[in-house]
């Protein structure tokens, strides 16, 4: 045989063998670029905020005072439907009846709650990762609608309108606040959200009919915070 094509061979055999053992590479993600703001509540881990929550009945009101606390934040890199880029602020418990979620990611001038629903039929009882709009401040005097979630799968619409008008807050007076409305099941909700603050009234309406519960209204108020400057 001739030494040339010989030689040939021999590097082709050598080539094979080396693709055949050859391990592609695992694709790199591009590296996270946190995206937060403190637009509409300021997400810090210590940010603190206690209410009143007050439970009207016909004849009685149930009253307590409860505080949540911002305790811990992450990135969630594996899941399809959550940007990578979000920074997710874990509260120690909920602050709002109406979202069951308690952590919470921002992004300009909206604010997105962390939730799971379940997946395609063939992922079985696969529970999915999901992020839900449930705050946003209007440009101008325009009242906007969007849709946010309960427990996941749940869908309702929430209407935000703001209001360039003087509110007390716990520590001060300042200008300019979101008003929102919207209803969840049996309940009619009215809620009030000072940026850069968080949520400072939230009142409840019920329907007992729908619900099988008979209180009348809950109203939550916001009497102190603390908040990282």
């Amino acid at each position: 045989m001739n030494p040339v094509f010989k030689f040939l061979l021999l590097i082709l055999f050598v080539w094979s063998g080396c693709a055949e053992n050859s391990v592609e590479p695992e694709e790199e993600l591009p590296p996270i670029v946190p995206i937060t703001s403190n637009n509409i509540i300021p997400l810090a881990i210590g940010n603190q905020w206690t209410y009143v929550d007050s439970l009207f009945y016909e004849d009685t009101v149930l009253v307590e005072t409860y505080t949540v606390r911002i305790q811990s934040k992450r990135h969630i890199e594996d899941e399809e439907y959550i940007d990578r880029n979000l920074v997710w602020w874990k509260f120690n418990g909920r602050f709002n009846p109406s979202i069951t979620a308690v952590e919470f990611a921002s992004k300009g001038d909206t604010l997105y709650s962390l939730q799971e629903t379940p997946g395609a039929p063939s992922a079985e009882s696969k529970l999915i990762a999901v992020s839900s709009l449930e705050y946003i401040i209007p440009e101008g005097n325009d009242t906007i609608r969007f849709i946010s979630r309960f427990n996941g799968d749940g869908a309702y619409d929430k209407y935000s309108s703001f209001v360039n008008k003087f509110i007390d807050t716990p520590s001060d007076s300042v200008k300019g606040y979101i008003n929102l409305y919207y209803r969840v099941f049996s309940g009619i909700y009215s809620e009030v959200i000072i940026p850069k603050i968080g949520m400072v009234h939230l009142e409840v309406s019920n329907i007992p009919s729908i619900s099988g519960e008979n209180w009348i209204k809950r109203r939550l108020n916001l009497i102190d915070y603390n908040i990282a400057e």
